[in-house]
């Protein structure tokens, strides 16, 4: 579920694909999913990290929304998100409510 109602699309977050995102927790470890997790984004700036692409059909995986994201960070000269490991979630479903994946 969307941490917040989205200013433009009311009910959901239209969230968009960004690139991949590469993980770390708050002591800046890397966190590895099975598959690259992807970063997605809505125009109000609510953010998506995702295992899977549910923007192609694809089964969610693990996922973090915007509440378990701390912030963006460079560690060892790459960039990163670091989330919030405990707020990780996992769901094999292909849709999430409040979000709708384009």
């Amino acid at each position: 579920m969307s941490e917040a109602v989205c200013p433009y699309f009311g009910s959901y977050h239209q969230m968009r694909p960004q690139g991949f995102a590469f993980l770390a927790d708050q002591n800046n470890k890397r966190i590895l999913w099975e598959q690259t997790p992807g970063l997605y984004k809505c125009k109000c700036g609510e953010r998506f990290i995702s295992e899977g692409s549910p923007e192609a059909g694809g089964v969610i995986g693990n996922y973090v929304t915007e509440g378990g994201i701390i912030r963006a960070a460079t560690v060892e000269g790459v960039g990163v998100l670091i989330i919030n490991k405990s707020l990780i979630r996992y769901t094999s479903s292909r849709t999430l409510p409040g979000f709708h994946f384009v």
